[in-house]
């Protein structure tokens, strides 16, 4: 019964994020995108036993900032567990830093994602092992599958 409980929660969390993370990407408050991408990361890893696969044993710190350093956005993996704070540190393994809100979301959340245009034209900037960008590019397919096709059911 209780993790039926926990099941239904967690489907309501993540149904309201997903709202969120929508409702981000139409507006012009893009710059709020990784945190909500990193809440519905951890909601989803709970619903989705094959998504989980893909973050266990997995360690790893992400720090999203804008240039200014007026958004600043520190994801941490540990195992299973991800957790999201709104800070700057300099333990990040990889640090992406975005020119404007545009920029992060035509690099990771555009339907024809290129993070080396993205590169080439000045819109981020990465510091860190690029090994990183590569497991998130992989992870946000997870999620934007999720998020168009309703999952989780």
């Amino acid at each position: 019964m209780l993790d039926w409980i926990q099941t239904q929660f967690h489907q309501w969390q993540f149904r309201k994020a997903k709202k969120e993370f929508q409702q981000c990407m139409a507006g012009e408050s893009v710059e709020t995108s990784p945190e909500i991408l990193f809440r519905l990361m951890g909601l989803f890893s709970q619903l989705n036993p094959d998504f989980r696969k893909n973050i266990q044993g997995f360690t790893g710190i992400y720090q999203f900032k804008s240039e200014d350093n007026k958004v600043a956005v520190l994801a941490t993996f540990d195992d299973e567990q991800i957790t999201v704070e709104e800070a700057l540190s300099p333990e990040a393994d990889i640090v992406i830093t975005f020119k404007d809100g545009r920029s992060i979301i035509n690099s990771f959340f555009s339907p024809r994602k290129d993070i080396l245009k993205t590169l080439y034209d000045n819109q981020v900037a990465l510091q860190g092992n690029l090994n990183y960008v590569y497991k998130l590019g992989f992870l946000t397919d997870h999620i934007q599958l999720a998020i168009n096709e309703n999952l989780p059911q």
